[in-house]
């Protein structure tokens, strides 16, 4: 979570004339800034980690600031994800037997690694990466199950990619500072114009 505590108090420097404006404006600045530390977040994870920016920026929500809460936070709202949403070969049935290739996989970009047991079945929902689980069915076959990996929430957890976010967040917000002090001077004015 990024507060705002140091940014208030310049805030409230500014605009120590006018009620309410150095919360108001900390909250308009920190939104504005949210969406860069939600791009810098899917960056940096897909920079380290060889899945999709479109997989990972639908996994990842956010919280925007409010007069009363001046704080933004990036989280993650997935699970661990499954080995199928990472590069890997082959990407059809064909892999687990006898004679036949281990099926390959990238998880850290740049490192792929044999995922020995792994193999690609047809479900109803698609292909998907499975392996067995050595019970059985209530039908009497060999029970698979899905290959999982690395929570997208531990992805966000990494230290250098949680410190690169929360230097663009506070970046972009520094960036916003200026324009939300003028924004609440000019609300002032026309108030005042107006009384």
């Amino acid at each position: 979570m990024i507060t705002a505590a140091d940014r208030i108090e310049h805030l409230e420097r500014f605009l120590a004339g006018v009620p309410g404006a150095a919360r108001r404006a900390a909250a308009w600045a920190m939104n504005r800034a949210l969406d860069e530390a939600r791009a810098a977040a899917v960056a940096k994870i897909t920079s380290r980690y060889a899945v999709r920016a479109g997989d990972v920026a639908a996994m990842i929500t956010t919280s925007r600031a409010t007069e009363a809460e001046p704080s933004i936070v990036v989280r993650s709202r997935s699970g661990s994800l499954s080995l199928g949403y990472f590069p890997h070969t082959p990407t059809s049935p064909g892999t687990g037997g006898p004679g036949r290739p281990l099926l390959r996989a990238e998880v850290l970009r740049g490192a792929p690694r044999d995922v020995p047991g792994a193999f690609v079945a047809n479900l109803q929902s698609g292909p998907r990466v499975m392996h067995r689980t050595g019970g059985t069915t209530s039908r009497g076959k060999a029970a698979i199950a899905t290959v999982y990996t690395v929570p997208l929430g531990s992805m966000l957890g990494v230290q250098s990619v949680r410190e690169a976010v929360e230097a663009e967040a506070l970046a972009a917000l520094d960036r916003q500072i200026g324009p939300a002090i003028d924004r609440e001077l000019k609300r002032a004015e026309t108030a005042g114009g107006a009384s």
